[in-house]
């Protein structure tokens, strides 16, 4: 029979539950199994259920709060396995990362953050660029990352670090800074070549990919062939709109101080920057097909800052009866967080208008007049939506930075 009691130990609440998984996977293996409807707290059987079950997990918000052994268990095993997984807690390897991600602005220079460890490196020579503006600019970031010794779980982190540290790079720089995603799509692309007064036109079928050789994605210690720095703005000037920040990717001299700011941040609150900083990326993705989802993405980047309740009910001062509060919970809420983190970056009535705006697209009751079938913006609604569309990416990512640096000090 299997033994009831629960093996997860409480330092492990800090440990990434997919790590988790693929040291089970790399120790046990199994497709797994559960028995009855898919749910938080439903058993989940290692490597199947039954008299061959090793490990049964068991979860709370999609993550594993409890592990028992199964009725086929290994109590030596699972000690040695106790053991791999308390090493993934509190030891490894420092490394540095090293992986492709993407500027909006050619990078024609190089940073170093002294404190943070993160690096932005201009491409290799030998790597194919565009070096215009608005496209896809490839560089290489730098960033700290530890390795645990079994290759699935550090790929794991290698790859989840440096997607984390692009998001922040893209909430912090003037250049949107992106990353490949795993599923990538495929599309009809128009290729022209021009020799002399000629020119021909082919149509491809083409996946949205990109490599270079950029010599090891893991090592010890950072790139030292630096070569050209990055331009530096003063952090109060980097992000007015009268400062000329030619075409290029350029920082602010903070820029260190922010990143660490967001590796000291705790636990639960950088699981909120992450989160923010994915609708916010999503943002742009989202851009060239639906303006109306980008906007949405936007909102949410703030209300995953919010903390929810089971609804708030407020009562009379006098006869003790419940009222309907002015203002929705959520609204209240969105805008409290606005005039705390974005002052003076926008009207009351501004923000009122953006979450009813959100409302009516997240609820399937309308879109941006963007995103119809025929649009021209000769229309006040139009040039409305508009301007509370370019207002709302400012006010994000002014709130975003604040937040950062009111909650990681």
């Amino acid at each position: 029979m299997a033994e009831t009691g629960n093996l997860f130990k409480e330092s492990w609440k800090v440990l990434d539950s997919h790590e988790l998984r693929l040291l089970l996977n790399h120790r046990i293996g199994g497709t797994g199994q559960v028995d009855g409807d898919i749910a938080d707290g439903v058993p989940f059987y290692l490597p199947i259920a039954g008299d061959t079950c090793q490990i049964v997990l068991k979860f709370k918000n999609k993550k594993v709060n409890r592990i028992e052994l199964g009725e086929a268990h290994d109590l030596e095993k699972w000690k040695e396995t106790s053991a791999l997984i308390d090493s993934m807690v509190n030891g490894g390897q420092k490394k540095i990362g090293r992986r492709l991600s993407f500027s909006s602005s050619p990078v024609r220079g190089n940073w170093r953050g002294s404190r943070s460890s993160v690096q932005i490196c201009t491409p290799p020579q030998s790597a194919p660029q565009t070096n215009m503006h608005d496209a896809e600019n490839p560089f290489v970031l730098e960033f700290p990352f530890v390795q645990c010794g079994i290759d699935s779980v550090d790929n794991y982190r290698l790859v989840r670090e440096h997607r984390r540290y692009s998001r922040v790079l893209n909430v912090i720089l003037r250049s949107r800074i992106l990353f490949h995603a795993t599923r990538q799509p495929s599309f009809w692309a128009q290729l022209r070549e021009k020799i002399g007064t000629t020119e021909s036109v082919e149509y491809k079928w083409i996946s949205n990919a990109y490599d270079a050789d950029i010599g090891a994605i893991v090592a010890d210690a950072h790139t030292q062939d630096f070569g050209p720095q990055a331009q530096v703005f003063s952090a109060s000037t980097y992000y007015s709109p009268q400062t000329y920040h030619g075409n290029e990717l350029t920082v602010p001299d903070d820029l260190d101080e922010l990143i660490c700011l967001y590796q000291n941040l705790l636990p639960e609150n950088r699981e909120k920057f992450d989160r923010a900083a994915y609708w916010f990326d999503m943002a742009y993705r989202q851009w060239i097909i639906s303006a109306s989802a980008s906007f949405v993405s936007l909102v949410s980047s703030i209300e995953a800052f919010i903390e929810k309740d089971a609804g708030e009910i407020l009562k009379c001062g006098q006869c003790g009866l419940d009222l309907k509060p002015a203002e929705p919970g959520a609204l209240r809420k969105f805008k409290d967080f606005l005039e705390k983190y974005a002052q003076g970056s926008g009207l009351n009535n501004q923000r009122n208008k953006m979450y009813d705006l959100r409302s009516v697209i997240a609820h399937g009751s309308g879109l941006l007049a963007l995103d119809s079938e025929y649009y021209s913006g000769w229309n006040p609604v139009s040039l409305s939506e508009d301007e509370l569309r370019w207002e709302l990416w400012s006010v994000t990512k002014m709130a975003m930075l604040n937040w950062l640096k009111h909650s990681g000090k």
